[in-house]
């Protein structure tokens, strides 16, 4: 399983970015689908340059290319969250964290899901009531 995860320098040891579209290096890790819930086994890394800041159109395209199934990142701008969303996949919350660290707590539930464009965790305008 793909994750990818928006990074501000070339490794798992890098912190993850504040923001999708103005990260350095988008890192596309795969995971062994069966660390679900553990330390996750990586099967390989691959590093991308994040060489137009401006847009992160083309980093959200490089998730659906690589088939990622998650993103770990900062905060969306509309068109990355639509462009993700669209794709299903499944966008956490881990700016601040060291990549390595903030993938083991994606794996064991620990970090929150972006469910809308603000960032909060309700489900933004799906025109339901909870």
């Amino acid at each position: 399983m793909n994750i990818g995860i928006t990074v501000d320098g070339e490794s798992l040891n890098s912190k993850v970015s504040e923001k999708f579209n103005t990260c350095s290096y988008l890192l596309i890790v795969n995971i062994d689908d069966q660390s679900i819930g553990k330390t996750p086994r990586i099967k390989e890394t691959i590093i991308l340059e994040n060489r137009e800041k401006e847009s992160g159109r083309q980093l959200a395209q490089e998730l659906i290319t690589y088939d990622c199934e998650a993103v770990i990142t900062g905060s969306l701008d509309s068109a990355e969250f639509e462009l993700i969303a669209d794709a299903c996949i499944t966008r956490y919350s881990g700016a601040g964290y060291q990549a390595s660290i903030a993938l083991e707590k994606m794996e064991k539930r620990e970090l929150n899901m972006i469910r809308n464009l603000e960032g909060t965790t309700g489900c933004g305008e799906a025109g339901h009531t909870h």
